[in-house]
């Protein structure tokens, strides 16, 4: 059926389903990195402590992960009255009492330190360990969701690849109605195919098949001795065509030809052209 439609139509479909298949493959690699990475983060909230944390508090998983990058963030401004602040809004979730640990309303930004006086108090030395081991928390929290994205984006590349690999493999593969290979040069030109999409890996495969077949010297005189075959068929055709054309009426004599004139055995430069024109059809 392909090969009974025009050659526009054709070149329509080949188009078409090189789009339709990288729309596909493109939607895939990205539900796929949303599952990995929505299942790799699910087993985070499945901790019965920070389940409960959350109920208690009306936030879901989203809103924790929100508030614990905002967290990260803020962790890393270079304003040090910024992470004063930090700090006092992870004591104030904790149940604690920032007024009982940080001086907040120094204007010099700096964070103040313990007096000897604050280190001999039970209370605030013990609100002091505790909020030291919050921090601790916080930071290895950090540390696993940036492992759990490393490892998000590590799987999503090599889904990406195994993609694309499909995708090359079934397009060297791919046959045609007679079932030949569509694309029998494919290993020999992979070098230049290779070459060409490193200088651009968004280009279309079977353009890029195309231009490498050209870039390879074995290839590229194929085609070019294909071309000329191809040219030198189609003057035979003209030729041919021209033949015919002007042959339309065809033999107006028996094949054995007139029989010559009994003046002797000899015939006049007349009856000679016009027995040769009979012979040739004119």
């Amino acid at each position: 059926m392909f090969g009974s439609l025009p050659q526009e139509a054709q070149g329509f479909l080949l188009r078409r389903h090189t789009e339709m298949e990288r729309d596909y493959q493109a939607k895939a690699q990205q539900n796929a990195t949303a599952v990995q990475f929505t299942s790799a983060v699910g087993e985070l909230f499945q901790d019965p402590i920070i389940q409960g944390s959350l109920r208690r508090e009306g936030l879901t998983p989203y809103d924790a992960i929100h508030q614990l990058l905002g967290m990260h963030r803020r962790a890393q401004t270079n304003d040090p009255r910024e992470k004063v602040n930090l700090l006092v809004d992870i004591a104030r979730n904790i149940g604690l009492d920032p007024a009982a640990l940080f001086a907040t309303s120094r204007q010099d930004g700096a964070a103040p330190a313990l007096t000897e006086d604050d280190k001999r108090n039970p209370a605030i030395r013990y609100f002091a360990d505790h909020l030291g081991r919050t921090s601790t928390e916080v930071q290895q929290l950090r540390s696993t969701v940036q492992q759990l994205i490393q490892g998000s984006q590590q799987q999503a590349a090599e889904q990406q690849l195994r993609v694309t690999r499909w995708g090359i493999d079934s397009f060297a593969e791919e046959m045609g109605a007679d079932g030949k290979p569509l694309h029998p040069d494919f290993d020999r030109v992979l070098p230049q195919i290779i070459e060409l999409f490193k200088a651009n890996p968004q280009r279309d495969l079977r353009e890029a098949y195309q231009t490498a077949l050209w870039m390879s010297p074995e290839t590229r005189q194929a085609q070019l001795a294909a071309t000329e075959r191809q040219r030198q068929q189609q003057q035979a055709n003209v030729r041919a065509s021209q033949a015919n054309r002007s042959n339309v009426r065809g033999r107006t004599t028996p094949v054995t030809g007139k029989a010559p004139a009994d003046n002797g055995g000899r015939q006049s430069l007349r009856d000679i052209i016009a027995d040769t024109a009979d012979e040739l059809g004119f």
